[in-house]
């Protein structure tokens, strides 16, 4: 089971976007008041948006195993914490659905590793 990140993690409330192309819906999950990712089934990646530039992380579920394949976050968004605010929403997000972590990335594992996750 995937402990619930601490410093600042309120939850994660599910809502789900339907697709109006025929696609698999996108789940978002609120993490912080006023903070969501997005699961973006159709090519299995959670993603962040801010400042009209998208981060994101590749996974695959595999049972009760969420693995954290690579983290991304753009040019743009690097040393502004985006790719920590994605790694927050993810263990809301695997906290909510009763995951454990498993991360391949080495973003992934040294920020689950300085969370102490």
């Amino acid at each position: 089971k995937a402990p619930a990140f601490q410093a600042g993690y309120e939850g994660s409330i599910p809502f789900t976007r339907s697709s109006p192309y025929g696609l698999p819906a996108k789940t978002a999950y609120i993490y912080r008041m006023g903070q969501s990712i997005t699961d973006n089934k159709a090519v299995k990646r959670f993603e962040l948006a801010e400042e009209g530039h998208i981060a994101y992380a590749d996974y695959r579920i595999d049972g009760k195993t969420l693995y954290i394949n690579y983290v991304f976050a753009p040019p743009e968004l690097r040393g502004e914490g985006a790719a920590g605010r994605l790694m927050e929403g993810i263990v809301g997000v695997a906290s909510a659905e009763n995951l454990e972590i498993h991360p391949i990335c080495g973003y992934a594992a040294s920020w689950m590793k300085r969370h102490d996750l």
